[in-house]
Parts: C-alpha cells; structure tokens; sequence
C-alpha cells in the first residue's frame, strides 16, 4: 500500500502452483514493496519457485512441511511488518481487498480484520448451495457482530492482524484463525470486519472432501483455544443462528437442500466428538477438491 503502516503479506501455501501465482498477481498490484513485504511459505519447491517467476521481489521460504502452525510460526518470526495480512495459496481476492482491511486499523482498538469469504461453486448444485448458504449466514453473522461491537472469529482465508498481538501458534491447532482472534479479543482488542474485502475460495465438490473440511473447521473452531475466550461456533450456537437465515432458499429444491445440509452438519459435529474430542486427532489430509 502507499500510506499507512507497514505491511507484510504472508501467503501459506502446499503443492499449489497453479493457483499461487494468481493470488499474488492480484496482490502485487496493490503493494509498495518500498516499504511492503510479500512472502509466500511452503513445503514444496515448484510452488515457491511458482512465485519467485511473478516476482523476484517475493520472499519464499521452505517449511518442513509440519502442518499450518508450524508454516505460519516460521512467517511470522520473518514478517517485518507492522500489520500481517495472511492467506492461503489456493483462494484469491478482489483487485482491491488491501485497502478496506487497513482501514479498520485507524481505530486504535481494533486488533484483528477478517475479510469475507465468497463462494465460487455452482450455487444450482447441492454442494454448491451448501457453500453459498454457509458463507452467507458466517457473512450476516459478522455483520451483526460487527455493528454490535461483539466478538467473533476471523475468517483465516483472509485476515489482517497487529503483528505484536499475534502469539505462537501451537501445534495441535486445528483453526489458526480462531486461535488469533481469540488471543488478540483478550488483549482488549477489537475484532473487525471489512466486507469489501473479499476472498474467493473454492470449496468442496464431492461429500468425502466436504466432510473432511468440516470436521476440522468446526472441531477448532468450537474448542475454546484460549482459557476464558468466548466460543463463536459449536453444535449448539449453530443450530440456534441457523434458523434466522431461512430467507435464502429460494425454490423448493434449495430448501430440500437445505435440509439435507442440517443432517450432514449433525453428521459432523458427532463426527468431531468422536475424531477430535474422544481420539484427540489433530492432523488431518490434503482436500484435493478445492484446489
């Protein structure tokens, strides 16, 4: 960016460069890399070779290939950033989405800016009303949230942050995003949203994959990761949000949909009590479908 604070981009990425180029195409059009720095993170050398051929003025660094944490721990420690904007290698923004997180920052108080996320699949398929469906009902919860100057969890598809504010990451994180909107919110800082600042992310396209991503988002993101942190999500505030939203279907196929969507949801949370809760898995495998 041309004013205002210092800025480092840092992109996560694993086997992805096919879409890692995009991201930072987008990016590099909106950084000065007089005082901003852009580095990408990844355990395999054709994605961070993927983006030095964009620019040579992308840092790449080579992870161990130890998990999310680990690869964020590892940018973090480099970023020299007042303000770490992070994302992921296989999702990208509109040409302007730096700006309105930045904004955010002028109040003082604010500690931590989610972006909104925005669905790419076909919205007239079952696995793509599901995706449309989820991202809108996160969309007007963090607005609600937002107005009301309460607490809730950034989307970790694209988030800005005070750099002295974010701590370690564990290693048996599962949702880096929650863990950091729960550190920052008990500094006595604010979570932000900036709607306008929109990340397009390709979500799952065959059942397996869905439920693969579920179980881990939801299992994180419903763990209180911080002692005394509020929870945004788990099985109980979910069903009791969800009903507000009845407005989006549309047809009668939609609401079909919809609830086969409530079932597969169920289907989740008890799988998270099982994998997470009882046989406290913490890793989990690639989802090819959203590459």
């Amino acid at each position: 960016m041309k004013s205002g604070p210092t800025l480092s981009l840092i992109i996560t990425a694993w086997r992805e460069p096919r879409t890692v180029g995009k991201s930072l195409e987008i990016f590099l059009k909106q950084i000065d890399f007089k005082k901003d720095q852009v580095l990408v993170v990844a355990p395999d050398k054709k994605t961070l070779e993927a983006a030095q051929t964009v620019s040579e003025k992308i840092e790449t660094l080579a992870d161990e290939g130890k998990g999310k944490p680990a690869a964020l721990n590892l940018a973090l420690a480099k970023a020299k950033g007042e303000i770490v904007v992070l994302t992921d290698g296989d999702v990208w923004t509109n040409k302007d989405s730096l700006e309105p997180l930045l904004k955010e920052f002028k109040d003082s108080k604010v500690g931590i800016v989610s972006g909104q996320p925005v669905s790419l699949n076909d919205k007239n398929t079952l696995l793509g009303f599901w995706a449309y469906f989820l991202t809108q009902v996160a969309h007007k919860i963090r607005m609600a949230k937002s107005e009301k100057g309460e607490y809730f969890d950034a989307s970790g598809y694209l988030l800005a942050a005070r750099k002295h504010l974010l701590p370690v990451l564990p290693k048996e994180v599962l949702t880096d995003d929650v863990f950091f909107s729960q550190k920052v919110h008990l500094q006595g800082y604010k979570v932000a949203y900036a709607p306008q600042a929109r990340v397009y992310v390709k979500y799952p396209t065959n059942i397996k994959d869905w439920v693969k991503q579920k179980v881990r988002s939801a299992g994180g993101a419903g763990e209180r990761l911080v002692n005394q942190a509020p929870v945004m999500r788990g099985f109980s505030n979910e069903v009791k949000g969800s009903f507000y939203f009845f407005s989006l279907p549309k047809t009668p196929k939609e609401w079909i949909w919809l609830t086969f969507l409530y079932l597969a949801r169920a289907y989740v949370w008890m799988l998270v009590f099982f994998k997470i809760r009882l046989l406290k898995r913490r890793s989990w495998p690639r989802i090819e479908s959203t590459k």
